[in-house]
């Protein structure tokens, strides 16, 4: 299990309260940070990458395990990993290319994972309805903006042909 909530410095865990409960913890020693770099899942590209270029179905299992563990252990609005719509969109982005590298090699992606896929496309419908509702924008215009507007966009491509995804891109 990877603790997706946690500060791995300090121990402290963030758990799976309601988000807008939750505080940043700054100057307490504690970071929130740390749970958000790796639920920002920079990694996945690189597992779907090495699946793609080996054909070793043990980056895909890994890939799919650590997508379907951070699906179940962050539910909607609820701990960390939720707190702002720039962390959504950095791990909407990364699944995004993740997935879709794997499909460049797998096209019966869809067929051979229908469940696991149904899970996935959910959250990532999620995933943009969060950023939309959530959007960064305000008198100083920042990478968090940036990052919710690219993280839509990636998700209106990849979601392409379902319900609103047109509005996403």
């Amino acid at each position: 299990r990877i603790p997706w909530t946690q500060d791995f410095k300090t121990g402290y865990d963030w758990g799976s309260g309601p988000t807008q409960q939750l505080t940043y913890g700054k100057g307490d020693g504690r970071d929130v940070k740390m749970p958000w770099e790796l639920s920002r899942f920079y990694h996945a590209p690189l597992l779907a990458f090495a699946y793609q270029r080996t054909g070793n179905e043990i980056y895909l299992t890994e890939l799919f395990s650590q997508i379907d563990d951070w699906i179940r252990e962050n539910p909607l609005e609820r701990g960390p990993n939720w707190m702002n719509a720039m962390e959504v969109g950095i791990r909407a982005a990364n699944w995004c290319l993740a997935l879709a590298s794997v499909r460049s090699c797998n096209p019966d992606f869809h067929t051979r994972f229908p469940e696991w896929n149904s899970r996935v496309v959910q959250s990532l419908y999620e995933h943009a309805v969060f950023i939309e509702t959530h959007l960064e924008y305000g008198p100083l215009i920042s990478n968090h903006y940036l990052s919710d507007v690219v993280g839509l966009v990636y998700l209106g491509v990849f979601l392409k042909g379902l319900p609103e995804s047109d509005r996403l891109c």
